[in-house]
């Protein structure tokens, strides 16, 4: 009797400790906790302590509010006057409307990356190598004027886009010297 009254009291305890546990939400500063009732949407919770209760309501996920760097691997563009080149880029962005980075896109981070790299190669082939390699804060304008309003259906802002390194074959740089000191 004594070990059924011990094992029951374990039970009680261990369900009381689920639920308190499962009530209380705490949400970190710079970040945002997405709720949901039974897979539907109903709101986010903001940094603080929030009480949720615990069979209607769920946290699907956490977002981050902070900005992010992200290093976009090197791709290859073609200039107007035919010559590949490599660029890399850099992005900072940061989440601006929760309910469409969760709900509305698969994969918000990605779907921008594309759009960045499909719009530089657009920049890219309108210019020439030599304004390219002398131009990259125009380029950066122009990326970030060409992005910014689609990445904000994804629920993302930009808040900065950089080209790094622009690297171009040694067989154009030899040939670009030659010119050179040919002149």
């Amino acid at each position: 009797m004594f070990i059924v009254q011990v094992l029951l009291f374990i039970f009680v305890l261990a369900m009381i400790i689920w639920l308190l546990s499962s009530i209380a939400v705490v949400v970190h500063q710079g970040e945002v906790k997405v709720v949901e009732s039974f897979g539907r949407f109903v709101r986010t919770l903001d940094p603080g302590l929030h009480f949720l209760i615990p069979i209607l309501y769920t946290v699907r996920q956490r977002v981050s509010l902070k900005q992010v760097p992200l290093e976009i691997p090197p791709q290859s563009a073609i200039t107007r006057d035919n010559v590949i080149v490599q660029i890399d880029e850099a992005i900072k962005y940061h989440v601006t409307d929760v309910r469409a980075f969760v709900y509305d896109n698969e994969d918000s981070v990605t779907a921008m990356i594309q759009d960045a790299q499909s719009n530089l190669r657009g920049i890219i082939g309108k210019m020439d190598l030599n304004e390219v390699l002398n131009g990259t804060e125009e380029i950066n304008v122009a990326l970030y004027e060409s992005i910014k309003d689609i990445t904000a259906g994804y629920g993302l802002a930009i808040d900065r886009i950089n080209i790094g390194e622009i690297l171009v074959s040694d067989e154009i740089i030899n040939s670009m010297n030659k010119l050179i000191t040919a002149s």
